[in-house]
């Protein structure tokens, strides 16, 4: 049986691939799980500074199983279920994984990035796409509610109106449009997305860690915080950060007009 996510750990990179090919990598109850209990594992791990993100076959997600939806749609239809809180646990655990961890979460995407696809995309820190890539939030055009926090994340990157059009219509755009509205960083040739993508990989993987990721709680924070507690939250991370080796070493290393080594 195959393994529905591949996991491969180097110099401090975790690289998660959604391995249902077949079906464009589309998410069911088992990937769920799989993709779960990984990111909850690597959100503990200290020897992981970066996790990335990606999915087998050219493709990064296309959605749920439309296959497992009908095949319970029957059953759906009855009060009480139950059928569908086992894969929210899973999924949404996941996003909430990518959110929390103290490491930055980089996808790299390609073919087709749709339905709860766009949510992991979005749920991301960075993300990196080729020039194949082809989205779509194509909830609405199933005639079901977005899920994976995608009503959460979409509107703060793309604002209130994008979002907006992209959720009611669910029409599909390319990657160039995807950078416009800032769902990814960057877009590359297809052939070159692994190599830039180690390239982000390992250069997060060895920056300053902690820094990396009181940044990262900075802006997870920002959300709610208002600016006078914002200014509090950054006083006090930098206070902290000031005060250990990185902030010494890349003192040095700016003065001495070479790389830091951060270690």
């Amino acid at each position: 049986m195959a393994v529905l996510l591949q996991t491969r750990t180097e110099d401090g990179v975790a690289i998660l691939t959604l391995n249902r090919p077949a079906s464009r990598n589309a998410m069911d109850v088992e990937l769920a799980e799989a993709l779960h209990d990984s990111l909850a594992a690597m959100a503990q791990d200290d020897k992981i500074g970066c996790v990335v993100l990606r999915g087998a076959g050219g493709n990064f997600m296309s959605g749920g199983d439309v296959k497992y939806f009908h095949r319970n749609v029957e059953t759906l239809k009855l009060p009480g279920s139950g059928v569908l809180e086992p894969l929210f646990r899973q999924v949404h655990g996941a996003i909430r994984s990518i959110r929390t961890m103290p490491k930055p979460v980089l996808a790299s995407v390609q073919g087709s990035v749709a339905g709860f696809g766009v949510s992991l995309l979005a749920a991301c820190d960075l993300a990196l796409a080729a020039d194949d890539a082809e989205f779509s939030a194509a909830y609405c055009q199933l005639g079901v509610t977005p899920d994976g926090g995608l009503t959460w994340s979409l509107p703060r990157i793309t604002g209130w109106k994008q979002a907006s059009e992209l959720l009611f219509f669910g029409n599909r755009f390319d990657a160039y449009k995807a950078k416009t509205l800032g769902l990814v960083n960057d877009v590359v040739l297809a052939e070159q997305l692994g190599e830039r993508t180690d390239q982000w990989a390992l250069r997060l993987a060895r920056g300053p860690r902690k820094v990396l990721a009181r940044t990262k709680r900075l802006l997870g924070e920002s959300l709610s915080n208002d600016l006078n507690q914002q200014l509090e939250r950054e006083q006090a991370m930098f206070i902290k950060s000031a005060g250990e080796p990185a902030f010494a070493e890349g003192l040095d290393a700016f003065l001495e007009k070479r790389p830091p080594r951060y270690g």
